[in-house]
């Protein structure tokens, strides 16, 4: 006997929604073994995948899969010449859950009648919630003095004095707060003030300064696909993200020059062509050879994407650097007043990935590539 879902419809969705919401939070928890976080996040995308799939008898590949695909399959095959190969597999899994996401996102439903996977209320909905919560342990975390920890990836504890995730999720909270302000999409706006309000204060404490350059980077992006900036507004907006930069490098902890690990990761390039297998940028730190200049600290990420992906897979790291160039020319494409919220928080933590190694975080990768399905999604929905 066939089961109908119809009536339970909306139960289903709310069970997913707080599902969802439940892997979010673990994925900023932190953990020294993640990878049973990243299996857990790219399950419930396949499940979800699934669904749709049976629903549309369809998937459709986003723009530019194939580019992706292609690196994951270049990621795949470095693990045979990796320096840690465990290390390997697990990123491996965590880009893989990222494509499970992005997929999802752009095949998410546009039927207003559709209950069961309402992705874009969930994050709308989402975003806000993450934030307060995180803000909330970070503070306790703060003032019982209990904020150090050896879990790299926690969105509120931090493994660094002077320096706590928090900010680049509050960041992310905060472009959102500030497009739907600015599209005019609020629907509840004392929550929305009091959550921006509350974002901003935990961004300063932070302490993370890429998280203000990621938020200035979407505010200026909503603020020109919006067509409030003119060319002569742009221009002095641009000059004054430059000013932070100045201002933040000239300070105590900087943020784009002291990154003696860019050079080192040119080194291990030069020493390595293909890589080292991803993750392990620890090794080619440690390694002399690959001290340009002298350039000797010593980390375990490089804080920026790209030369995460060329340290760890070398020249066949070249299919993600022509996707990330893709995805984000079709971003500053968006028309779509409600896509362009989803593309403001693309951008924003695109930046942060930038000068951080925060992409490591599941959550925020996560909702790096949900963020992108869903402002992608007007190519095929126009």
């Amino acid at each position: 006997m066939k089961i109908s879902l119809k009536k339970y419809e909306s139960v289903i969705g709310d069970i997913l929604f707080a599902i969802l919401g439940g892997i979010l939070v673990l994925g900023g928890l932190g953990s020294n073994n993640p990878v049973w976080i990243f299996y857990t996040g790219g399950a419930f995308a396949a499940v979800l995948l699934i669904y749709i799939f049976r629903k549309n008898r369809r998937v459709i590949f986003p723009p530019h899969f194939i580019f992706y695909l292609t690196f994951l399959l270049s990621s795949l095959t470095s693990i045979l010449w990796s320096l840690n190969k465990q290390m390997s597999y697990e990123v491996f899994i965590l880009l893989f859950s990222g494509a499970l996401f992005w997929l999802l996102a752009y095949n998410a439903h546009v039927q207003k009648e559709e209950k069961i996977v309402n992705l874009e209320e969930w994050i709308n909905s989402l975003i806000i919630y993450l934030g307060l919560l995180f803000g909330i342990l970070y503070l306790y975390a703060k003032f019982s003095h209990d904020y150090l920890t050896t879990h790299s990836f926690s969105l509120y504890l931090q493994s660094e004095v002077n320096h706590n995730h928090v900010g680049d999720l509050e960041a992310l909270v905060l472009t959102f707060i500030a497009a739907n302000i600015i599209l005019k999409k609020v629907k509840n706006i004392i929550l929305m003030y009091f959550a921006g309000i509350f974002s901003a204060v935990i961004i300063i404490l932070s302490g993370s300064r890429s998280a203000i350059l990621g938020l200035i980077a979407g505010l200026i992006f909503i603020l020109n696909a919006k067509g409030i900036l003119d060319r002569k507004k742009l221009i002095l907006a641009a000059l004054l993200a430059v000013g932070v930069i100045f201002i933040l490098i000239s300070g105590g902890k900087t943020t784009l020059f002291s990154r003696e690990y860019y050079f080192q990761a040119i080194g291990g390039f030069i020493n390595h062509p293909f890589g080292v297998g991803m993750g392990n940028f620890s090794e080619i730190s440690l390694d002399p050879k690959n001290h340009i200049l002298g350039f000797s600290k010593f980390t375990k990420f490089v804080h920026n994407i790209i030369l995460e992906a060329v340290s760890g897979a070398g020249l066949l790291a070249i299919p993600f650097i022509i996707w990330f160039i893709k995805v984000h020319r079709d971003a500053f494409k968006v028309k779509s007043t409600e896509k362009m919220i989803f593309a403001a928080i693309f951008i924003c933590l695109s930046v942060n990935f930038f000068f951080d190694y925060i992409y490591f975080a599941p959550t925020l990768f996560w909702l790096w590539f949900t963020c992108l399905g869903l402002s992608q999604a007007w190519v095929r929905r126009k």
